[in-house]
């Protein structure tokens, strides 16, 4: 029972510097206007399957969902999906399994990453 609670105690550190860093990056986004340059964009000019994802977000924390999803539409397809298999690898995680996933998930997986080459093809056209 201790280990378990050891368990969930480190994903809430972990999720809680994810989160603290995120606001941070937000808030300075916002204050200066400054945000980190997508490379594959500025070494080619074709926007990558990520392109648009900061200026989603803080569209989405201004309720702006409509711009949020003009941004970048694939966040709104693969962003559940993504916190999907990580909240299943924390629950196995925390039931003392590794951070296993089931083949469903592998195949979710690669299903994300040829929807984000197709989305990132398909964007730059």
């Amino acid at each position: 029972m201790e280990e378990k609670k050891n368990r969930v105690r480190k994903i809430i550190y972990r999720d809680s510097i994810i989160l603290l860093a995120g606001i941070l990056y937000a808030v300075f986004v916002r204050l200066t206007g400054l945000a980190v340059p997508c490379i594959f964009r500025t070494l080619t000019g074709w926007q990558c399957p990520g392109c648009g994802i900061t200026r989603a977000c803080l569209s989405l924390l201004k309720g702006e969902i409509r711009t949020s999803f003009s941004y970048n539409p694939f966040l709104y397809i693969a962003g559940p999906c993504i916190i999907y298999l990580i909240v299943r690898g924390d629950l196995n995680y925390i039931k003392g399994d590794a951070y296993r996933l089931g083949s469903a998930d592998t195949v979710l997986i690669y299903i994300l990453i040829m929807a984000a080459l197709i989305f990132g093809v398909v964007r730059n056209l």
